[in-house]
């Protein structure tokens, strides 16, 4: 059975376009998009409609002002109107999804549903007009009422086409809307949570459901107005630091919610916190303790070592920051990951013996052992009272990670080798307070050094135990944070983020991996580039203390590593 009506639409295109080539008038078919007040598109190819401005929305705070004093410019063209018949463009705005179009041009308002028509012309392909949003209401802004108003390019012919004999065309738009919302998000039920933080509170806003698309924390000192409140944008459904506050004065704390058009809910029920002094492990090492150290990269006393302060400077400026402290460690994790992969990579039922080894240069070693800084030894250890490390950090000795990379100057009597290593080193602890509000503070650590190294691997092909040892300089690049996670100040407000210069050496042993499977070896220097893998260990001994100037941080220790070496 034939569509009639689609057999109707293809006869009257191919005419007009057949008609309009001969006549060498450009209307060919094309695609259009029609535009809504969100600046989205919907494709039709019938014709254009665009609102402007296309963002705009009225709520309850705008649509006085902006119903008034907002001109809107709505722009259409029908694309493929007919040369042989006479029609009428029309612009139509509705509340409703259509329009009747018996009627269609009625100018009656708005406000009770129908339609207006805000413009027609005759035997035109474009038009265009310009309007305000109270030119289609009597009362555009009712409180409370949310509705949308559709606009349609409606095209509609007088007479049949005479080439073949059909019912007029009548033709409308997909629609443009323009949005009118004065129904804000209701008031949340449940009052933030609040919890007091040094010269700031941490608001914590339950999530509200609905429309609700931003979330606003206010805020005022217990003995003001409501009026005075600082307000700031939030995160709903986790804890928010709002800064900014005097410590030991209550604060009142409400939220409140925003929908997608910036309509804004009442006031949250109220909590009240009180932010009150924390003090960081600067504070506690400067003040409490009168610890000598103030930071900065001045090294007192070294001046016959400062080649190496110009070497290290550049990398130390990456501890700098927490944020790139925490990618140097995700890195390092990353590094270590990858090398286990490629381990794990070879198939030792395919490796075939070589004959031959590849050049054989460097030396990579990933490895990690438990530390602790000897900070506290800079204080005279006193029966019954804790040292500023201990009391802040309680003696934590986290995971120090390291990457070492060497250079061979000579492998033919043991292999001697100059090389250099960066590590990363974190803690945290609470800070003190004479109240019930805790806050962390963390000391974080990016170990740098040079070095020379010796391995005794003569005959690590019939012992695979080696010997190594490795003596050099080191530069401890350091910083530490307040409980907002800014670099903290010490007593006398200079910044708590400095270098730490001293020496170290370490003596270790590592077992070659080649000697329990050789055909993984050898296909793992064959994939790879691999010579030799082994597993390290190494106990090393430092003192980072700016070579035992008394007001410096005391950085060195000592520490056992254990990770896995790679000749390369």
């Amino acid at each position: 059975m034939i569509d009639f009506s689609t057999y109707r639409s293809f006869i009257a295109l191919t005419q007009r376009t057949l008609i309009g080539s001969l006549l060498i008038v450009p209307l060919g078919i094309s695609h259009c998009f029609a535009q809504d007040y969100d600046d989205s598109s919907v494709s039709d190819t019938i014709s254009t409609l665009t609102l402007t401005p296309g963002d705009v929305s009225l709520n309850t705070d705008s649509c006085s002002s902006l119903a008034e004093s907002e001109e809107f410019s709505l722009n259409g063209s029908y694309n493929n109107p007919s040369i042989l018949v006479s029609y009428t463009v029309r612009l139509i705005a509705t509340t409703g999804s259509s329009c009747n179009h018996e009627d269609v041009c009625d100018e009656s308002p708005l406000d009770e549903g129908g339609c207006s028509c805000l413009k027609e012309v005759s035997n035109a392909s474009t038009i265009s007009t310009t309007f305000t949003v109270n030119d289609l209401f009597d009362d555009p802004c009712v409180e409370g009422e949310e509705q949308t108003i559709n606009f349609f390019l409606h095209y509609a012919e007088s007479e049949a086409d005479p080439l073949i004999g059909l019912n007029p065309i009548e033709e409308e738009s997909q629609a443009v809307k323009l949005s009118v919302d004065l129904n804000p998000p209701s008031a949340p039920d449940e009052a933030p949570s609040v919890t007091p933080a040094e010269e700031a509170l941490v608001i914590n806003a339950p999530e509200v459901g609905g429309d609700a698309i931003k979330y606003e924390a206010c805020v005022w000192a217990d003995s003001s107005s409501r009026e005075e409140a600082i307000c700031r944008e939030i995160m709903g459904g986790s804890g928010d630091r709002f800064e900014g506050l005097e410590n030991d004065i209550i604060y009142n704390v409400i939220y409140r919610v925003y929908d997608d058009v910036n309509n804004r809910s009442g006031d949250s029920p109220i909590s009240q916190g009180t932010p009150a002094s924390v003090l960081d492990f600067a504070e506690v090492y400067s003040g409490e303790y009168g610890g000598g150290e103030r930071g900065g990269c001045e090294q007192r006393g070294v001046a016959s070592a400062s080649w190496i302060v110009l070497f290290l400077a550049l990398l130390s400026v990456i501890s700098r920051r927490r944020s790139l402290s925490h990618r140097a460690s995700r890195l390092l994790g990353l590094t270590l990951s990858i090398c286990a992969f490629s381990l794990g990579l070879v198939d030792q039922a395919s490796a075939k013996r070589l004959g031959s080894q590849s050049p054989m240069t460097s030396t990579i070693t990933l490895s990690a052992g438990s530390y602790q800084p000897s900070i506290d030894e800079e204080f005279t250890p006193t029966e019954g009272v804790k040292r500023p490390y201990e009391r802040v950090f309680q003696d934590q000795s986290p995971l120090m990670f390291q990457i070492q990379l060497e250079r061979h100057l000579f492998n033919n009597k043991g292999t001697l080798s100059l090389g250099g290593s960066v590590g990363f080193w974190s803690v945290e602890g609470e800070g003190l307070s004479v109240t019930t509000v805790s806050e962390n503070t963390e000391l974080s650590i990016m170990p740098l050094s040079a070095y020379g190294a010796y391995r005794f691997d003569l005959f690590q092909n019939k012992l695979p135990l080696i010997p190594v040892i490795k003596v050099g300089l080191s530069y401890y690049s350091w910083t530490i944070y307040d409980g907002a996670g800014d670099v903290a100040l010490f007593e006398d407000g200079s910044q708590a983020s400095g270098g730490t210069m001293g020496w170290f050496y370490s003596v270790g042993a590592h077992f070659l991996l080649d000697f329990l499977d050789r055909e993984m070896a050898w296909a793992f220097d064959r994939d790879a580039g691999v010579n030799h893998s082994y597993l390290s260990f190494e106990y090393q001994s430092s003192r980072v203390d700016d070579f035992a100037d008394p007001d410096s941080f005391r950085l060195g220790n000592d520490i056992y590593l254990f990770g896995i070496t790679l000749d390369i």
